[in-house]
């Protein structure tokens, strides 16, 4: 009998724990519901206050707002109105929101492709000092999409992006000291050129570097053509 009490007891025991457990896991899933909730509703009602600043004009606001839809950070992605309020932050001079509208015009996303837009919104940051615009308006010089190529004003827009520390600009101005594109032909500036984008972890720029300390006497320059888009295209609010 004292065996059975044990056991019972044992049993009473056993089933506390299991029915304890059971309301901790159940406690545990309801608390992150709620949290869940109240991000939500936290994140909607920063939404709401963004949209609000957007609506009455304020460039910043419609640049997040448009990075927002751009990227579906906290909203349904929607590319369409991405360039609509990249617009309208780029009307008021916002540069990054000028960079961000020319990728998007110069990729067709949300609107229909234009290759010389693009270039008049990158030459409007460009001019504003943002590098991202300068090293894109060398690619347009360099490709000659959406204007004439010239490899003076590449080599130029690209030292300039060079200059702020974007390692493709570096790696491109390298080239055009290597090949003499726009600039007097100078070894020396092109390997300390691609030795600054190296240094940023640029592969192409490591490989011509590794090249030049074999003592071979061919290195890759061929220019990156490809414009610089920070994550998905789109330059951070």
């Amino acid at each position: 009998m004292k065996k059975q009490f044990l056991a019972l007891l044992f049993i009473s025991a056993m089933n506390s724990i299991a029915i304890a457990d059971d309301v901790d896991t159940y406690l545990k899933g309801l608390q992150a519901e709620v949290n869940s909730a109240s991000k939500h509703k936290s994140e909607a009602q920063a939404l709401a206050s963004l949209r609000k600043a957007a609506e009455k004009g304020d460039a910043k606001a419609q640049l997040k707002l448009g990075t927002a839809y751009a990227t579906g950070e906290g909203i349904v992605k929607d590319d369409a109105q991405a360039v609509a309020w990249f617009r309208k932050a780029a009307k008021q001079g916002d540069a990054k929101a000028q960079v961000n509208l020319g990728n998007m015009v110069a990729e067709g996303q949300g609107v229909t492709r234009d290759d010389i837009e693009a270039v008049k919104w990158y030459r409007k940051a460009a001019e504003q000092g943002d590098a991202i615009a300068q090293y894109n308006l060398g690619i347009a010089y360099t490709t000659g999409e959406g204007i004439g190529r010239d490899e003076f004003q590449a080599a130029a827009w690209f030292r300039k992006a060079a200059e702020q520390g974007l390692a493709s600009a570096q790696y491109n101005l390298g080239v055009a000291y290597a090949e003499g594109n726009g600039l007097v032909k100078d070894e020396a500036q092109a390997v300390a050129w691609f030795r600054k984008a190296a240094e940023q972890g640029d592969s192409d720029a490591q490989a011509n570097l590794k090249a030049v300390r074999q003592a071979k006497l061919v290195i890759s320059c061929k220019v990156k053509v490809l414009a610089w888009n920070s994550k998905e295209g789109i330059h951070k609010a």
